[in-house]
């Protein structure tokens, strides 16, 4: 049970740490004096993802150097990153249901602890069936994680490509290149004899920009994700801490190029969980209302029907008392017609309506 309870933390970390490990691929393919040739960069499947990446990037920075759009190299790098957003949206979106019904159970999850925290085995068959019962696999938010895998690696093998074909030579706004810093994390904030970074001041300061910007872009990215009310254990709080720090690390040592892909990615991430969350909550409001709504309307129909039954038999007495009246309308008047035939004489009826009892007995005694 309690693995199941962490699934949504794991996959979000998961998510997370992804691109570390094409970050360091891409690093070490950017240190590597021995370029490697076109075909065997581009081989296997995750060089497939990275020569098509690789040539929709040329593509779009070429475009935007034709319109003379100023930053053409970084423009073109958001414009990626949004498309593979685009085309990466319905795993997002299933592995964020996923993760939504997970954290939706939680309140039963946890009454079954309560109830049965003495019996371990029982716990985990109740938990089993309880997701079972609602059609919910934990595994699915982890699994539509790693189906991503092979983008976000082929990603970062074609920015790292164009970063050593030049493509990212170019500045963007304060950074002064997206190839850059060059030599790696230990040698451009290493002082200089004087004191001074090798890069300047200036320089060396503008890119720190994007690795800060990374960090406390995660950790708030992270705040507004957490699910309210949610418990997580020290573990994961504490590798959850970590993770920011770790990405802003790793940030360092690659190219500014790679750096603006990871900020704009985290950036939308965050925009569209914030989306789906909305979302599904809307949902399952909509889905509350609608069964507590037929809850109430059961109630009110069973009043109205002994209502409905008493108005009915109230007409059908009515009719029927109306019908008895006309009948001694029309026998008086044929008792009237048939006495002034008969020389005067009455007949009373009224001894043979129902409706009416006899008369008394005349005279005194």
């Amino acid at each position: 049970m309690g693995a199941q309870a962490t699934l949504g933390s794991i996959a979000a970390q998961l998510q997370a740490l992804l691109p570390l490990g094409a970050i360091r691929s891409g690093a070490s393919a950017l240190s590597d004096p021995n370029l490697p040739a076109a075909a065997a960069r581009h081989a296997g499947l995750l060089g497939a993802f990275a020569a098509l990446f690789e040539s929709y990037l040329k593509l779009l920075d070429g475009g935007l150097r034709a319109a003379h759009v100023p930053y053409s190299a970084g423009l073109s790098i958001i414009l990626l990153t949004l498309t593979v957003k685009a085309l990466t949206w319905p795993l997002a979106e299933r592995q964020a249901r996923a993760t939504h019904a997970i954290q939706a159970l939680q309140p039963k999850v946890a009454a079954l602890k309560q109830r049965l925290r003495g019996s371990p085995a029982a716990l985990q068959a109740q938990t089993a069936a309880l997701y079972r019962a609602e059609g919910i696999n934990p595994l699915t938010s982890i699994l539509s994680s790693l189906v991503t895998i092979p983008v976000f690696v082929g990603l970062y093998r074609a920015l790292g490509n164009v970063a050593k074909d030049g493509m990212l030579s170019d500045g963007f706004f304060w950074v002064p290149s997206l190839a850059g810093p060059e030599g790696g994390l230990t040698k451009w904030l290493r002082l200089g004899e004087d004191g001074r970074p090798l890069l300047g001041w200036h320089d060396t300061l503008a890119y720190l920009v994007l690795p800060l910007l990374l960090v406390g872009s995660q950790y708030l990215t992270q705040r507004a994700l957490q699910p309210q009310h949610s418990q997580q254990d020290g573990a994961i709080k504490t590798s959850n801490s970590m993770v920011p720090l770790m990405i802003g690390w790793f940030a360092l040592s690659v190219p500014s190029g790679m750096g603006l892909y990871w900020l704009t990615n985290n950036a939308l991430s965050a925009a569209q969980q914030l989306h789906f969350r909305r979302r599904f909550e809307a949902e399952a409001a909509a889905r509350a209302s609608a069964d507590t709504g037929v809850g109430e309307q059961e109630p009110a129909k069973e009043k109205q029907v002994p209502m409905q039954s008493q108005q009915q038999g109230k007409d059908v007495t009515e009719a029927a008392a109306e019908r008895g009246r006309r009948f001694r309308a029309l026998r008086q008047r044929e008792a009237e017609r048939r006495g002034g035939g008969e020389g005067g004489v009455a007949l009373d009826t009224r001894e043979h309506v129902p409706d009416a009892p006899p008369p008394p007995p005349g005279g005194k005694h």
